[in-house]
């Protein structure tokens, strides 16, 4: 196999994944943090905000929360990975 080929395989499954969401319940357990405390914080935009599904329900990307913890984490330890 060349290379290019490799990367390109590995960009598309990036591009191409599926976006996996989650609930409010969810979200407060990897979270631990509250549902006032959610909404406070999507409020301030410090938080990822939720999508839509319907008329009543919402939903976050699993991703963007994911990421919030690693942020989280990196701030912790002075800005380093």
């Amino acid at each position: 196999m060349n290379k290019n080929s490799d990367s390109d395989s590995v960009l598309l499954k990036q591009v191409i994944r599926p976006l996996k969401v989650i609930k409010l319940n969810e979200v407060k357990s990897l979270t631990t943090l509250s549902t006032a405390s959610i909404y406070r914080q999507i409020k301030e935009d410090s938080f990822p905000k939720q999508i839509k599904l319907g008329e009543r329900s919402s939903a976050w990307f699993y991703d963007e929360i994911i990421q919030w913890l690693e942020d989280k984490r990196i701030e912790r330890d002075g800005g380093s990975q």
